[in-house]
């Protein structure tokens, strides 16, 4: 499974909860996307690396103080 790299912020930007929870340091995590159960027990989970708030674990977004605007992390380039 493969690792996230966090996005390097420019000057004037700060990663921000979407819960408004304010500055918050961004956290990996499995987003699990799809999960199968069977009568038997079985598990088919599929996951992927996302990212959330390490306050509440929301979504995060880029704050740019400059433009007064948000973007989320996984838009944000």
């Amino acid at each position: 499974m493969s690792t996230l790299t966090l996005p390097a912020l420019k000057e004037g930007e700060e990663f921000v909860c979407d819960s408004g929870c304010g500055s918050t340091t961004p956290e990996q995590y499995d987003f699990e996307y799809s999960r199968e159960e069977f009568p038997d027990g079985r598990v088919i989970s599929k996951t992927e690396k996302a990212w959330r708030s390490a306050c509440c674990h929301a979504c995060v977004l880029v704050y740019s103080n400059l433009a007064d605007s948000f973007t989320a992390i996984e838009d944000y380039a």
